[in-house]
């Protein structure tokens, strides 16, 4: 199993030294790993700890593209986060239009008003320690299903993880919209019953690192041995031996 490229990476621009490594210290390593892709995919604007600020939007995307040469293609993206229950997510109109991939996912401490997220960040973080209640499971669900159909996202990044959701119904949205589940290099959360389910309706997978650090940049033997145990074909993961499309992306 051959993986083209590494489409979930996070540089110094996540900031308080959550992202690590430079756009180049990234590429550098992906190249050294062979890949032929890598997007930089540093947490969105509405985190109030990690988030990249919008002033150093320019900084990065010309960092970027003074990384790409005939060795490697670097993409230029987000890790958005969704934000509440109306599956708004940390969305800037002008910036976005220049992104050539768009993920999303929940991470905690992410908001864009106080109000408008207080009682989704509130209810799932006691969830984590008395269990999630199916209401807020289905509010969840609902909540990516909307995010989906606000927004064009390329791919749900670890999901199930932070926040619990029905995973075939967000995957049957992901289907119909063309967005591809991440099988991340930390954090898998789909059951076996669920992955099943996604297997046989054909669901598009993207496995990723979720690199924090250059080093990590291409390490994904934990999702590569997860598709192998759960018999995932290879043609339901984009970045098998192919490069993948994503609708943002600018030619």
């Amino acid at each position: 199993m051959n993986i083209w490229g590494d489409y979930h990476t996070h540089t110094i621009y996540s900031r308080n030294n959550h992202g690590k490594s430079t756009v180049k210290e990234n590429v550098d390593y992906a190249k050294s790993k062979n890949l032929k892709e890598i997007a930089i995919t540093d947490h969105g604007y509405g985190h109030k700890f990690y988030g990249t600020r919008k002033k150093d939007a320019q900084i990065l995307q010309e960092e970027i593209k003074q990384a790409c040469d005939d060795d490697i293609n670097v993409l230029y993206g987000i890790e958005a986060n969704i934000l509440n229950f109306n599956g708004d997510i940390d969305y800037d109109k002008e910036t976005f239009s220049k992104m050539d991939i768009v993920l999303m996912g929940y991470h905690s401490m992410a908001r864009k008003h106080w109000f408008s997220g207080f009682f989704f960040n509130y209810f799932n973080y006691f969830a984590k320690f008395f269990g999630t209640p199916a209401w807020l499971k289905k509010k969840n669900t609902e909540a990516y299903i909307k995010a989906l159909d606000k927004y064009e996202i390329d791919v749900i990044t670890h999901i199930n993880t932070g926040v619990k959701v029905d995973v075939v119904k967000i995957a049957e949205k992901c289907k119909e919209k063309n967005v591809y589940i991440e099988l991340n290099g930390k954090r898998l959360k789909i059951s076996e019953k669920d992955l099943s389910k996604l297997i046989e309706m054909k669901c598009k997978f993207i496995v990723n690192s979720d690199a924090h650090i250059c080093h990590n940049v291409g390490r994904v033997h934990k999702p590569i041995n997860y598709c192998i145990l759960n018999k995932i074909p290879d043609e339901l993961i984009v970045n098998v031996n192919n490069l993948p499309k994503f609708k943002n992306h600018k030619e």
